[in-house]
């Protein structure tokens, strides 16, 4: 098995994220041969902490000029996609020159 997840930085909602272990060599390794530098980033897998209720949450920060702007929190039992609920949080960012 495959321990890391490929996440593209268009992704969205679980888009463009390519995890090794539900895919197969061939599939692998044609998602490392087409990830463009600078673009996707690789992560080690880890098992997250599921609620009683099997759901899953992760975290997604919103960048605004390539600077971090927000905070949103994803909850899904299972992979990640349009159906899950999604809390956004404004964060107010000071600059100092």
């Amino acid at each position: 098995q495959v321990a890391w997840v490929l996440k593209s930085d268009y992704g969205c909602e679980g888009d463009e994220v390519v995890m090794g272990r539900e895919c197969t060599p061939a599939a692998w390794g044609d998602a490392l041969a087409h990830a463009l530098p600078g673009r996707w980033v690789a992560q080690r897998f880890f098992a997250a902490r599921r609620d009683p209720g099997g759901q899953i949450v992760n975290y997604g920060v919103y960048l605004v000029g390539g600077i971090a702007s927000g905070l949103l929190c994803r909850s899904q039992a299972g992979a990640t996609d349009e159906r899950a609920l999604v809390l956004p949080t404004l964060v107010e960012v000071s600059h100092v020159t």
